[in-house]
């Protein structure tokens, strides 16, 4: 019996001895230092408009520990924005750095979106994007293909951009059921599709041979009601093209050629489903009657020159632009369809491309949103009217522009236009011109 007790008391030695715990594992080395962003959020903007919240960055050691005292760089990496403020900042006790003031570019979102970027000393830079706001969309389809580059079909998609940076709100989807597009289009098949919001269809041709028309466009359908711009069509002449690739002007002349096509100056006149925008088409003083494009005239300096109505072009001073009797397409692409060259000068929607910079001014967004358009005001470039307090009425000789730009150079609607409703009913409401 005391043996018996000194083997179970053996057995229960050797049992607790194999319940023991086995050591815990040592904890992994900390990793290397980093940079981290404070209580990311889903950042979105108007294009040309302050980020909120601010940007707030820490650096932190391999454990997790903030690090104060070091320094981090704040930059654009992405998205043509720009930072204001102290762009190199140190971390405070927190480990914390604060961005300076980051405002979006004016284009919405390409490839590689809208990035701010963070680097400090060695550590992998962080990057932080966000997202300039737009409800409308720009399909761009490239045909005769062969005849573009990939460069200049990039310019086509900046401009599409551009302009969804400044019209914000979504228009109404349209259903097309094998629709003949061949007077808009040529050697294109029929489409079957839902549009939103608008498709362009952009090509580099043949035209008239160098040293005249550089380029036509305009809408072809128009959705109803509203009767903004639903397909529509790019040409440029092959051999004008390249005049424009050595001054920075071609991107300007694109993005020009695409807000006509949105309906800018080609639904300014009288047709059924254009806005009779214009008093006095086709004499020599003709006046833009809408009232959002004036207030914006008025806002760049232009309180005499747009105190009643906004000037446009109407061939003052260049007679090659007026109307000719034996050529009646000649200056029917630049009068009553811009605004005035002799007022308004190097502003992108003159008919007259200058040597770059050629802004898009408040005035231009207001013609949108004259149009129906929903349109961010805050996306226009820095613009001001020279002289514009003494331009009103002043018909003087225009300034010079790109020797590519002669008068004649443009050429607008030159395609049929036909509207379409709800129902998928289309008519025709102007002939090719």
């Amino acid at each position: 019996m005391h043996n018996a007790k000194l083997t179970l008391v053996a057995l229960g030695l050797v049992l607790s001895a194999a319940c023991k715990d086995t050591p815990p594992a040592p904890p992994p080395p900390p990793g290397p230092p980093k940079l981290v962003e404070i209580s990311p959020v889903s950042r979105s903007g108007f294009a040309n408009t302050v980020v909120a919240p601010a940007v707030v960055v820490a650096v932190q050691d391999g454990s997790g520990k903030p690090l104060a005292g070091q320094s981090v760089l704040f930059t654009i990496a992405a998205g043509d924005g720009s930072l204001t403020g102290t762009t190199t900042v140190t971390t405070d006790a927190n480990g914390q750095a604060a961005a300076p003031s980051w405002r979006l570019g004016k284009s919405a979102n390409g490839p590689s979106g809208q990035v701010l970027r963070a680097t400090s000393d060695t550590l992998d830079p962080l990057d932080i994007t966000a997202t300039v706001t737009s409800g409308y969309s720009i399909t761009v389809r490239f045909f005769d293909a062969d005849s573009m580059s990939a460069a200049q079909r990039a310019l086509f998609t900046l401009a599409a951009q551009r302009i969804q940076g400044i019209i914000t709100g979504d228009m109404a989807d349209v259903a097309l059921n094998n629709q003949d597009i061949s007077g808009c289009v040529a050697n294109q098949p029929a489409l079957t599709e839902t549009i939103d919001d608008l498709v362009i269809y952009a090509t580099i041709k043949p035209i008239d041979g160098a040293g005249k028309i550089l380029a036509s466009a305009g809408p072809c359908f128009v959705r109803q009601p509203g009767n903004t711009p639903i397909l529509g069509v790019m040409s440029f002449d092959l051999a004008d093209i390249n005049s424009l690739s050595g001054n920075g002007s071609l991107q300007e002349v694109i993005t020009h050629e695409m807000l006509h096509v949105v309906g800018l100056g080609s639904l300014w006149g009288s047709c059924s489903v254009c806005r009779n925008f214009i008093d006095g088409a086709g004499t020599i003083d003709p006046q833009y009657n809408a009232s959002l494009a004036r207030v914006g005239c008025v806002a760049t300096g232009g309180t005499v020159s747009c105190a009643t109505k906004v000037p446009a072009e109407g061939c003052a001073g260049r007679p090659t632009c007026a109307p000719d009797p034996n050529d009646p397409g000649k200056g029917a692409g630049t009068r009553d369809s811009h605004w005035r060259e002799a007022t308004f000068d190097s502003e992108l929607m003159t008919g007259f491309i200058n040597v770059s910079p050629n802004p898009i001014s408040a005035m231009t967004i207001g013609g949108l949103a004259d149009l129906g358009y929903t349109v961010n005001n805050a996306a226009n470039d820095a613009y001001t009217i020279a002289a514009g307090s003494i331009m009103a009425s002043n018909l003087r000789s225009p300034a010079p522009v790109l020797r590519s730009m002669a008068p004649g150079w443009e050429h607008l609607n030159s395609v049929p236009l036909y509207s379409i409703d709800a129902a998928g009913t289309v008519r025709l409401v102007r002939k090719a011109q």
